[in-house]
């Protein structure tokens, strides 16, 4: 009788339960984006990421020392990013980033390669089990970034346009985190965060060059340290349709200047400093997957606040394809 009555109550129970374990290891997220934050997961062996981005910028102002934003003319900006990414081991993988611009300012145009990336990402904890455990997936990277842009001799002639990178040997190290929420169906919350620093190696100007300057400018330039901040959300409406955010905040530190200057007694060698920079941004986007391999993000990303530095307003379109 009392078996009988166990079985009643409570294999319906176990059995119920077992369903919504099997369904909730069967659905997958469809995802593309974010636009900004970084994936927490590694590419593992065997599989391969491509995601061509297309960036639409618009650099409408400065923001001065106060935080005001000093109105100028709009420098235009068409930049194509693809990130491939390649896994190497089950945990490590390595990615190509090469860039491209078509610049526009005050009538001068001109077409420039901007500076190439590569990097390694190292998986440190997978979040397989997002039902059961309250850990996030952690990734570490190191990147390497080459002056491969144009960044100094420029012609004034070109009001900037020749512009494609900044002329120094960049270090980043990040770390990545990202948790799954499963509310319900095919109802899902990716959260992610990424903190990064950047060295500056010292970078020799001469002429007109990214960071101002003249045809009388001759002298090596030595950037801050920097750091971003990036947190970004996905929520599932569908399983095809998303909604996608990002949150960036970017920091770099006093930069020097050490040589001649062809503004001020030319010359004559002198050093001074430029001011640390703060920028905070937004980019809201929508994505739509068609599978679990193919999706297409869209969206704006634009600054709210920020301290000698740019503003801009940009939109943004990328393909992520992953196999």
């Amino acid at each position: 009788m009392f078996r009988a009555l166990f079985l009643l109550l409570f294999v319906p129970v176990l059995l119920l339960a077992l369903e919504g374990y099997i369904s909730e290891e069967r659905i997958e997220p469809w995802f593309t984006g974010p636009i900004v934050t970084a994936n927490p997961n590694a590419i593992p062996a065997g599989h391969y990421n491509i995601e061509p981005y297309l960036y639409g910028y618009a650099y409408t102002a400065s923001y001065d020392e106060n935080w005001d934003a000093e109105g100028s003319g709009t420098y235009w900006s068409v930049a194509s990013e693809t990130i491939f990414q390649m896994g190497v081991l089950s945990w490590l993988d390595i990615g190509f980033t090469p860039t491209f611009y078509w610049n526009h300012n005050e009538g001068a145009a001109n077409w420039a390669f901007g500076d190439f990336s590569v990097q390694f990402d190292a998986q440190l904890h997978r979040d397989t089990l997002s039902h059961k455990s309250w850990w996030p997936s952690i990734k570490f990277t190191i990147k390497e970034t080459a002056p491969t842009g144009k960044y100094r001799h420029l012609n004034p002639a070109k009001q900037g346009t020749q512009l494609g990178g900044f002329g120094s040997w960049v270090t980043t190290a990040a770390l990545t985190f990202g948790k799954m929420i499963h509310f319900s169906g095919y109802h899902f919350l990716h959260s992610r965060l990424s903190v990064q620093g950047n060295y500056w190696a010292p970078t020799h100007l001469k002429g007109y060059n990214v960071y101002g300057g003249n045809a009388g400018t001759d002298g090596m330039y030595y950037p801050g340290w920097s750091a971003l901040l990036d947190f970004g959300l996905e929520y599932s409406m569908t399983r095809n349709w998303a909604l996608a955010f990002d949150f960036q905040g970017a920091w770099q530190g006093s930069s020097r200047f050490h040589g001649k200057d062809g503004e001020v007694l030319e010359g004559v060698v002198f050093s001074h400093t430029v001011a640390p920079t703060i920028q905070y941004s937004l980019a809201p986007a929508l994505e739509y997957n068609w599978s679990e391999n193919w999706g297409v993000i869209g969206g704006v990303w634009f600054t709210v606040t920020g301290k000698n530095s740019p503003k801009f307003t940009t939109g943004v379109i990328a393909l992520n394809y992953f196999k």
